[in-house]
């Protein structure tokens, strides 16, 4: 409930009301015009309720209906013999009542006396302009000041009943204050002047037909008379043009004849022209296929040759690598070589060194177990070695499986994570959108047919557009629509428009409704009326794909049919069947373009047999659904299913990744094992060829043979040290080679990989252009049975020409023989008739004893009067049915009015109740006249059928429900409360006066006067500064 009333300011506005000698007022003034909102308190007796009273007094209300007196003379104050009540209505705005006798204010003055009571109505100016009541009313019923309904003018009694009043009569307050009532009532006499009118123009159309028949009797006795001798010609003439007729009839016969022969001839060109055109269409649909096909090929060749240079990268890259690894073979040999001949170098000075000393004896025996125990340690750790290098290679070839199957389980994984999300999305807009049946479409969709909608209100397009198609379809049978969805593909999403205007008008929608985004394709075809009749061209099997589609639309149905022809594709539940009816021509039906099974494979028949798998990624997800409800049912499967897939996907993923880890795991321990063993083995190797150095020092104790030897062995290792430079040199070039290697062969990976994607796209192009070239092939055989049957009827057709200008020669020659020839003779019918009655009248002259001044006089009276009548029904005729038409519409208008206004007030007094917490709803009968409310207490434990039933408290807040939800459906200039708030506690009245007071913010052109004891509480009156008090006086003691 958030309306704010903007709208302009209104009449009929309390501006002031003064009393004198009324009820317990000597003289009391209410100035009401400063603000729209008035609080008027006081005590008990201080006269609150007699301002109420003398309102409705004032403006013509009867004593009964203010429930303080059974007469309006009870309203005098004791002690008096008269009252005056003078009421001040606003009266200034461009919609005001007589405003050039009024002015901007209308003052009505009632005075009440013991013997009655009279009324004075003012002007501004103060003039006496009326003293009628009947002035009054329509003051009242211009301004729409109602003062006797509870809606505009509630007392303290009716508040406490309010909701208690009798359905009828609440149901007749609601009309009345909305104007309803005066609205049927209009009608109803609308309606019974047009029947009095229409039975008038009936009594008029019989006395025009007497009038129009006696003048034509009298022009017929005229003609009669002057043509006595022009008729006995004229019946002879009549005769030899009625021969002529005949001849002109076989003759139109001849035309019409030649006109078919014309109409077939450009038939046959017709369709001639369109096989042409299709076999221009087919070479060209076979050279795009050609075409793409060398691309294909060209694209095959280019990844061969990159396939061909990646594997001579690959191979280079390996005979790299084993260069390298030689390499690293000769480094670490020259390595070892170098830290052998060291150890030489150690060993020779310490032999020098021992021989110079003389502390070697005895040593050789202890040499020669060192070498022999070093020896088998060298041997053990080969062997460990070969054990480990296997185990590597094995961990390796492990670990690049693991990680392949990782990689493909975690893209595999992404892929359902994507559909999982997807169909969540469409789940949740389905949801979001209610029982919108164009829910499942997208919010683009149906905020399109929105805008769609709105063009066609304005007539922006000639036929609205139909959209999308598939919106239109419905199974017949479920079991078919995956198939179904698989053949029309993304034809479903395509929108019907009649002509190449609303065409483009459309796209224009479309270009605002979805900016950048993707938008549905649009086909323009002229609307028919109804289908097309495929019988002829259906296939002679069941079901085709268009029997099991429930199409309502002749347009939809069209478009499927030329775009698709449904008609000429057959169903069949499984792959054998399909094999079955198309391996061979002979199992072929006839018309059969397509088989497709229940799993959307596709089989094309015989000739030209082949077949094409589905997709099944497709199968389970419709749009060809019956209701939105099965639609959302259906998604909440396939949410489940794609769930259910995702996790069992991501447990193999994370399974696949767990392995890969473990895979890496090995392959590091095999790998670090081998470098421990590597490791070992060298020492083995180094403690080998110490023990042997040592041993054969042993045997060549000469010193210069020592010194001799000490001195080659540091040339050879500064030669060793020289070429080892040399080869780890060599070394890092292999290294930066094969990196350059492994980087090409990355590029040529990444090449290769769009070169699939290219083929692809082009094997799925030439599948698409195949496809075009097989429809084209079934339309040909159409087209080419449709020729030979216009070739057919044009054959006969010139045969009946024949035979037909055999007998118009021979009726020409005799018609010849008896006069010439008669130029566009009318038809046999009318000439037959016309000789008839040329007899007749011939006769009937004859017979004749009037003169012509007689006739002549008698003709023009009755054409006068005739005349005169017929051009005043016509009038009278289109009054009536511009009457009629705007009395439908007028009703037409009342009945959406009411149902508007009565959705308005259901909904706010919901609204309103919710906000704090009750439950209730207002029940509107129309058809029996009666307005209920069904509520039921604050906690919702106490459950009712009435308001009778509820507490007084809860029955004066659902009062103030009520009447701010037929506020806010009804205009009446203003609203007089007098003690709403009883029984009630604070805190209730707290909300029920934010409530009110919150209302009369919002609707600044309306009047709100509150009546209550006490004051509004703090914070009401600290937040409204429109709100104007008005304390009245204690009462007397």
């Amino acid at each position: 409930m958030e309306y704010n009333d903007l709208g302009d300011e209104i009449d009929g506005l309390i501006q002031t009301i003064q009393v004198k000698n009324f009820l317990c007022h000597d003289n009391l003034i209410i100035d009401l015009h400063k603000s729209n909102i008035h609080w008027v308190y006081g005590r008990n007796g201080s006269g609150k309720s007699a301002i109420l009273t003398a309102l409705i007094v004032g403006l013509g209300g009867k004593a009964a209906a203010t429930r303080r007196g059974n007469n309006i003379q009870s309203f005098i104050k004791k002690g008096c013999n008269y009252a005056t009540i003078e009421i001040k209505i606003k009266n200034s705005t461009n919609k005001s009542y007589n405003h050039d006798r009024y002015g901007d204010h209308i003052t009505v003055i009632r005075k009440i006396t013991t013997a009655g009571s009279s009324y004075i109505v003012k002007s501004a100016t103060g003039e006496v302009v009326s003293t009628r009541y009947a002035e009054i009313s329509n003051i009242m019923l211009a301004l729409e000041i109602q003062v006797d309904n509870p809606i505009s003018v509630l007392n303290q009694d009716e508040a406490r009943t309010f909701c208690n009043i009798d359905p009828k009569k609440m149901f007749t307050l609601f009309r009345r204050a909305t104007n309803l009532d005066l609205s049927e009532s209009n009608y109803n006499k609308v309606l019974d002047n047009c029947r009095m009118a229409i039975a008038i123009k009936t009594e008029k159309e019989r006395t025009c037909a007497q009038l129009e028949k006696e003048f034509k009797g009298w022009e017929n006795k005229y003609r009669q008379l002057l043509s006595r001798n022009e008729m006995k010609i004229q019946i002879q003439a009549l005769k030899k043009e009625l021969v002529w007729s005949e001849i002109a009839d076989l003759e139109f016969e001849r035309q019409s004849l030649n006109d078919q022969i014309d109409l077939q001839k450009r038939k046959c060109q017709k369709i001639s022209d369109k096989l042409t055109t299709m076999d221009k269409d087919f070479d060209g649909n076979r050279n795009i296929i050609e075409t793409l096909k060398q691309r294909l090929q060209e694209n095959d060749r280019e990844k061969t040759s990159l396939e061909a240079e990646k594997r001579a990268i690959e191979e280079e890259i390996r005979n790299v690598q084993v260069t390298h690894r030689n390499a690293q073979r000769a480094t670490a040999k020259k390595r070892e070589q170098l830290d052998k001949e060291m150890r030489k170098i150690a060993d020779f000075e310490h032999e020098i060194r021992n021989i110079e000393s003389g502390a070697e004896a005895g040593r050789r025996d202890a040499l020669e177990r060192r070498a022999g125990e070093a020896r088998e340690a060298e041997r053990a750790a080969a062997a460990r070695v070969a054990t480990a290098e296997h185990r590597v290679e094995q961990a390796a070839a492990q670990l690049e499986r693991a990680q392949a199957l990782a990689a493909r389980d975690d893209a595999e994984r992404r892929d359902l994570q994507e559909r999982c999300e997807k169909l969540r999305r469409s789940q949740q807009e389905l949801q979001a959108r209610g029982g919108d049946p164009l829910a499942a479409w997208g919010e683009l969709v149906g905020a399109l047919r929105r805008r769609v909608q709105q063009a066609v209100e304005r007539r922006h397009f000639s036929q609205p557009p139909l959209g999308p198609v598939g919106y239109y379809l419905r199974l017949k049978d479920q079991k078919w629509g995956n198939a179904l969805e698989h053949i029309i593909g993304n034809m479903k999403t395509t929108f019907c428009v009649n002509s190449p205007a609303d065409s483009r008008k459309l796209f224009e929608i479309m270009q605002e409704v979805y900016g950048n985004k993707p938008k549905p394709s649009v086909t323009c075809s002229r609307f028919l009326a109804t289908r097309h009749d495929v019988s002829r061209r259906r296939v002679q099997a069941h079901p085709c794909a268009l029997d099991v589609l429930d199409v309502q639309n002749p347009v939809i149905a069209n478009f499927l049919i030329d775009n698709l022809s449904l008609e000429t594709v057959l169903l069949v539940p499984d792959q054998e069947e399909a094999i079955r009816r198309a391996d061979t021509e002979a199992n072929v039906p006839l018309n059969c373009s397509k088989i497709v099974t229940e799993d959307c494979m596709e089989f094309y028949p015989a000739p030209n047999y082949r077949s094409y798998g589905g997709d099944p990624r497709r199968l389970g997800h419709h749009y060809l659904h019956l209701s939105t409800e099965d639609g959302e049912r259906r998604l909440r499967e396939a949410v489940a299913r794609a769930d259910e897939a995702h996790r069992a996907q991501a447990e193999r993923a994370r399974a696949a990744r767990g392995d890969e880890q473990r895979a890496a795991r090995e392959a590091r321990e095999a790998g670090a094992a081998l470098q421990a063993l590597l490791a070992a083995r060298l020492e083995c190797e180094r403690e080998l060829r110490a023990a042997e150095r040592a041993r054969d020092l042993h045997r060549s104790p000469q010193h210069d043979e020592l010194e001799k030897e000490l001195n080659v062995t540091r040339q050879v290792v500064e030669t060793l040290r020289a070429e080892l430079e040399e080869t780890s040199t060599a070394e890092n070039k292999y290294v930066q080679k094969i990196g350059e290697h492994e980087a090409k062969v990355k590029q040529i990976k990444t090449k290769l990989d769009a070169l699939a994607d290219v083929s692809r796209k082009l094997y799925e192009e030439i599948t698409q252009e195949q496809s075009k070239v097989d429809n084209g092939v079934a339309k040909r055989q159409n087209y080419e049975r449709v020729l030979k049957e216009h070739q057919d009827g044009l054959v006969h057709i010139r045969d009946k020409l024949t035979h037909q200008e055999g007998l118009i020669s021979k009726a020409v020659n005799k018609a010849l023989a008896t006069g010439p020839r008669v130029d566009n003779p009318r038809d046999q019918k009318t000439l037959q008739e016309l000789l008839q009655e040329t007899r007749i009248k011939l006769k009937a002259v004859d017979s004749l004893s009037l003169d012509m001044e007689t006739v002549s006089t008698e003709m023009a009276r009755s054409e006068e009067e005739y005349t005169n009548l017929k051009e005043l029904l016509t009038k009278f005729s289109e009054l009536i049915e511009e009457t009629k038409c705007s009395i439908d519409a007028r009703l037409k208008f009342c009945y959406q009015l009411e149902i508007q206004i009565t959705r308005r007030v259901q909904f706010c007094f919901g609204s309103i109740l919710a906000a704090h917490g009750y439950n209730g709803r207002v029940d509107v009968k129309h058809s029996s006249g009666e307005l209920t409310l069904q509520l039921s207490g604050r906690d919702g434990s106490r459950r009712t059928q009435s308001a009778a039933a509820l507490s007084g408290g809860e029955r004066s807040y659902c009062t103030v429900a009520l009447l701010l939800a037929l506020w806010e459906c009804v205009e009446l200039p203003f609203y007089f409360l007098d003690e709403f708030d009883v029984f009630t506690d604070a805190q209730v009245r707290k909300i029920m006066v934010e409530l009110l007071l919150d209302f009369a913010r919002r609707h600044p052109s309306r009047q709100f006067v509150f009546l209550a004891p006490a004051r509004p509480h703090a914070r009401a009156l600290a937040a409204d500064a429109a709100l104007e008090l008005h304390r009245l006086e204690d009462p007397r003691p």
